[in-house]
């Protein structure tokens, strides 16, 4: 891998910031079809980060977080990780299994089953939404919950990027009348999926 396949140009990062921001739009609504509530997005923000820097977006390598990862493969492969505090993540659960909140204190087998299906959800609907705008098929892995250090879970998620890689970052808050969730949406675009949607911005 290279900087330069990677490495994307202002023009390039106004559309992959268009693009995201749609695909996460409609990956809420997987979500909220899925609670069988009306949920929708309030902010959406799109930024790119150096790989080496990412955990300063979770309080630092050592801070504590909840991810769920899926990877991505078909017309192009990479990775994306939904990446969350620990109290955040507690009160995503509780909304996503209709809780009063503050019922959730740990994660337990129906907990991360719980995450992982929204992950699942959500990952499908973001995936579909990039397919379907440039002609692509992508067909995401199952979800896996991690909890650790955010040094750890990053390193995992992001282990074949280089320094100089970008990563995005969409910070969404999103939820219900009632409940609102802020969390962290990262996208580990591969060279491949970088050099596949240039070749169809071109066409």
């Amino acid at each position: 891998m290279t900087t330069q396949c990677t490495a994307l140009s202002e023009v390039e990062m106004s559309a992959w910031a268009a693009l995201i921001n749609k695909a996460v739009s409609r990956a809420i609504s997987g979500l909220s079809e899925m609670i069988g509530q009306d949920m929708r997005a309030n902010a959406l923000k799109t930024g790119r980060i150096p790989s080496q820097n990412v955990t300063q977006l979770v309080g630092g390598p050592e801070a504590m977080m909840i991810g769920v990862h899926l990877g991505f493969n078909g017309s192009a492969t990479g990775s994306m990780v939904l990446a969350y505090q620990p109290g955040i993540a507690y009160e995503f659960i509780d909304m996503l299994m209709e809780q009063t909140a503050g019922t959730t204190k740990e994660l337990g087998d129906m907990e991360r089953s719980a995450l992982q299906e929204m992950g699942n959800v959500m990952g499908g609907f973001f995936l579909n939404a990039i397919a379907d705008a440039n002609g692509l098929r992508l067909y995401p892995t199952p979800p896996m919950t991690m909890v650790d250090k955010a040094s750890v879970i990053f390193n995992n998620v992001i282990s074949d990027a280089i320094e100089e890689d970008p990563v995005l970052v969409v910070d969404a808050a999103f939820g219900t009348n009632d409940r609102q969730i802020e969390g962290k949406f990262l996208i580990v675009p591969s060279p491949h999926l970088i050099g596949v949607l240039r070749q169809c911005w071109r066409t």
